[in-house]
């Protein structure tokens, strides 16, 4: 799995760096999203994906269900219910 991490992370580095220097964004994407390279590709780009997302979560030490009661039994200000807001999503 490491060789796939950092085939990953060398493809979103290129993406992020033509992204920040003005460069088609779009064009790089599709070229490499265009067709999967193949089903074992796939699998581990969704594992990746996931993996990812769980360990951003994963940074929050409040459940779902948490949240939505924080939301309405403390009166927050404007920016936490926004912070809060948007970590839902």
């Amino acid at each position: 799995m490491e060789i796939f991490e950092e085939r990953a992370q060398a493809a979103y580095d290129k993406m992020r760096q033509s992204k920040e220097n003005g460069g088609k964004l779009k064009e790089y994407a599709k070229q490499i999203f265009e067709e999967p390279i193949s089903l074992e590709n796939e699998e581990r780009v969704w594992d990746l994906i996931y993996l990812k997302a769980s360990m951003a979560l994963d940074r929050f030490p409040e459940t779902l269900e948490e949240d939505q009661e924080i939301l309405i039994v403390k009166k927050l200000s404007f920016n936490e219910k926004n912070a809060i807001l948007l970590r839902k999503k």
